[in-house]
């Protein structure tokens, strides 16, 4: 018999070998085999007679040396899972079956566990009883649930009360966006639930974690399993539940490497192969699952549960609109007033600005030069250097830092503009401005050093005392701050971007979650710095009228043919040569239509002007095709298309990034 392979490389194809003699491997066994002139672990996708296949190019056909398990590793429903997901997302076959990770590459996979008596639940907070019982009803309609609304004081009793509950009929998954968050929630859970019901899953956890974790979930001994995406992954032996946190949060969007997927796609996906119950959960729901859950029940729907409003419920922010081009500052007048206000009174305020840093980048005031990353070719950021006192380079790319001597390398000027505001020139003028008041700051750059150091400020910040806490928007990933009187956006205007259709909804989201921050019984006030008061984001904000807002969006993306009611594929190009680039893009337009089928339709070029010191060009077109394509079968015959020599073509499915 002929063993058809795949490995976890970026090649689009799998690979023929013999069958060792023995007994037959079946397709989803994990096995050992010469790769080039190295072994690798890769894993049986098929089976095929030797007529049946194309040995043309083969002087003599490897063998495979041994198979690791003697039992699939992927049953029938994860092989079909990974074939539809790099159909999807046009990815190879190998990258999706890669994601399924195991702790060594020959551990063996151990026997299945009895999970043990169910675990007692907790009681859901009061009022929402109801809303726990309708989400795991029996009785209840088959397919995934929309749970809209509920907030991130209830979510910890919510969840633990659900996913317990869940776990008497088999495996609980619970899916949270980022690391901040799952560290702050999942404390909360093991709080409420019994010692070692709460399997962690996420990058940072040892060897030993990853092990003990993976070998959890296989066997069935992980009866609750929280993490981040790749959680999703885990080869559950009887998952029957599965719960996503923040389904709206775009970091459930891998675009760093192939599978460029997004997990609320794959986790849908994967429950309706499984047979297991899903449910999504936002504050404000995607326009995506709004749209999914106005066709109800029908095939491809969400069926949509709203969070009952309670007589507990607090009342809505008090929302101040601050223009900018009349009161400039990086921390403006009325923000100061605000700030002064909720801290003389014993509370607190969160300050938040989008990118980390002092600035965006600084700029010579004599000739221009901007200081760009060398590997990434985007402008630097300055941040405080070790010490925190000289400055230094930033990439927010790939985290290269650079010194900054304060010296214009192109002309020798000394004096620069910096442009734009990040968390710590703003902790800087919220320390000068009121300097008796604690200012902590919580950004990327923190996660990113130590779990235990995030956990600290967080907790810090939240001890009794007026505080003010500078953050990027990963203090409105779900953290409820007690005593928060006042949130304010530095600078509102930053994510809006006219490239990005779904820039609007991100916005607005962040005014919903800060005010979902705010304490129920403080004065609750979100003030919004900005340049453009008078667009529609920001007067829905004053008017404070989500659900209007968000009918808007899903009206103006139903209006341009925008996801979910289309399918996007970015196709990029790039060259040294602008003749042979200007050759590759005539007539494109019409030639990536005919390639992708029937109601496609390609917008372009978009051509972006190359990085300061480099000759490289690029542009790009958008594919809009029906909304249920599956992009590989289209990439396919993209990459198929005839190019002059020395332009390059990459394809990005669904693409969330825009500017």
């Amino acid at each position: 018999m002929i063993l058809d392979v795949a490995f976890p490389v970026p090649l689009r194809r799998t690979f023929y070998y013999a069958e060792p003699p023995g007994a037959p491997i079946q397709p989803g066994t994990r096995v050992i085999a010469p790769f080039g002139p190295s072994r690798r672990v890769g894993l049986v996708v098929g089976r095929l007679e030797e007529k049946d296949a194309d040995l043309s190019g083969f002087a003599k056909l490897k063998t495979v040396e041994s198979a690791i398990d003697p039992f699939p590793l992927l049953g029938p429903e994860l092989m079909s899972f990974c074939r539809w997901m790099a159909a999807r997302w046009d990815a190879p076959l190998g990258s999706a079956i890669g994601l399924f990770t195991v702790p060594g590459k020959d551990f063996p996979l151990p026997p299945a566990e009895d999970g043990g008596p169910g675990i007692l639940p907790p009681p859901p907070p009061e009022g929402l009883d109801v809303l726990a019982d309708a989400l795991l009803d029996p009785a209840a309609p088959p397919g995934p649930a929309l749970l809209s609304g509920l907030a991130s004081r209830e979510r910890a009793a919510f969840y633990a009360n659900i996913l317990a509950r869940a776990s008497a009929d088999g495996q609980s998954l619970l899916l949270l966006p980022d690391l901040a968050l799952a560290a702050s929630l999942i404390k909360r859970l093991r709080e409420m639930l019994p010692e070692g019901a709460v399997t962690l899953w996420h990058s940072r956890l040892t060897p030993k974690q990853r092990r003990e974790a993976w070998t959890g979930a296989w066997s069935g001994r992980a009866r609750i399993v929280a993490g981040t995406r790749s959680a999703l992954f885990l080869p559950f032996r009887n998952l029957s539940f599965a719960l996503m946190d923040s389904e709206e949060d775009d970091l459930y969007k891998q675009e760093e490497q192939e599978p460029r997927f997004h997990a609320r796609e794959a986790l849908l996906k994967l429950a309706e192969l499984r047979g297991a119950r899903a449910v999504l959960s936002g504050l404000l729901p995607s326009v995506e699952s709004r749209a999914r859950a106005a066709s109800g029940g029908a095939a491809g729907g969400l069926r949509l549960l709203e969070r009952p409003a309670l007589l507990s419920d607090p009342p809505p922010p008090r929302v101040e609109l601050v223009d900018l081009n009349a009161t400039p500052g990086v921390i403006s007048e009325p923000m100061l007033a605000g700030l002064r206000e909720a801290v003389a009174a014993g509370g607190k305020a969160l300050l938040v600005v989008n990118r980390r840093g002092v600035s965006l980048r600084e700029i010579c005031a004599r000739c221009g030069w901007t200081k760009r990353c060398r590997r990434c070719e985007i402008p630097m950021a300055t941040v405080p250097g070790p010490g925190g006192e000289a400055l230094q380079f930033l990439c927010k790319g790939c985290g290269v830092k650079e010194p900054f001597n304060g010296v214009c390398p192109s002309c020798g000027g000394r004096l620069f503009r910096d442009k734009g505001v990040g968390t710590q020139k703003l902790a800087g003028a919220a320390r000068r401005e009121l300097p008796s008041v604690p200012v902590h700051v919580f950004d990327g750059d923190l996660v990113r050093a130590s779990l235990n150091r995030t956990m600290d400020a967080l907790e810090e910040f939240a001890r009794p005392g007026p505080a003010i806490l500078v953050s990027t928007r990963l203090a409105l990933r779900g953290h409820d701050f007690p005593a928060l009187a006042l949130a304010g956006f530095a600078d509102a205007d930053y994510d809006l971007s006219p490239e990005d259709f779904r820039s609007s909804e991100e916005v607005f989201r962040m005014f919903v979650a800060a005010a979902d921050c705010l304490d129920p019984a403080g004065p609750r006030r979100l003030i919004i710095q900005t340049r453009q008061p008078g667009h529609h984001a920001f007067e829905r904000a004053r008017q404070w009228a989500p659900a209007a807002f968000a009918a808007d969006e899903e009206v103006s993306r139903r209006t341009f043919a925008y996801p979910p009611f289309v399918y996007l594929l970015r196709v990029n190009f790039s060259s040294f040569d602008r003749r042979a680039m200007d050759e590759a893009l005539r007539d494109m337009d019409a030639r990536l239509e005919e390639a992708c089928g029937p109601g496609a339709q390609a917008l372009g070029p978009v051509e972006r002007p190359p990085a300061q010191g480099r000759k490289r060009l690029s542009a790009y077109f958008i594919v809009k095709m029906p909304p249920d394509s599956l992009a590989g079968p289209a990439g396919d015959r993209v990459r198929a298309l005839r190019l002059p020599a020395g332009v390059e073509l990459e394809l990005e499915a669904d693409p969330y990034t825009f500017r």
